[in-house]
């Protein structure tokens, strides 16, 4: 993962908000173009205490992206579907 980034730059430290009671920092930069990617542009939303990534957006030519990264280290209960 660290080979994603590598090429990072542009980083902005954006304003503290809070999101499910913890404090968060916004972070943007940009990651050029590679030979494996096109140029993109992100915000992470990251934990002031604890250093977690809690939520990230991505905008890219023709992709767009948002993943929130909650109940981290909790217990995931499964079900099957309902019966038809």
């Amino acid at each position: 993962m660290a080979e994603t980034y590598a090429h990072a730059g542009a980083f902005r430290l954006g304003a503290i908000e809070e999101i499910d009671g913890e404090a968060v920092q916004i972070v943007t930069f940009y990651l050029p173009e590679t030979e494996r990617s096109a140029p993109a542009w992100f915000a992470w939303w990251v934990g002031v205490e604890s250093g977690q990534l809690v939520r990230e957006t991505m905008v890219a030519r023709s992709h767009y992206m948002v993943h929130e990264y909650r109940a981290l280290n909790e217990p995931l209960e499964l079900e099957p579907p309902p019966p038809e």
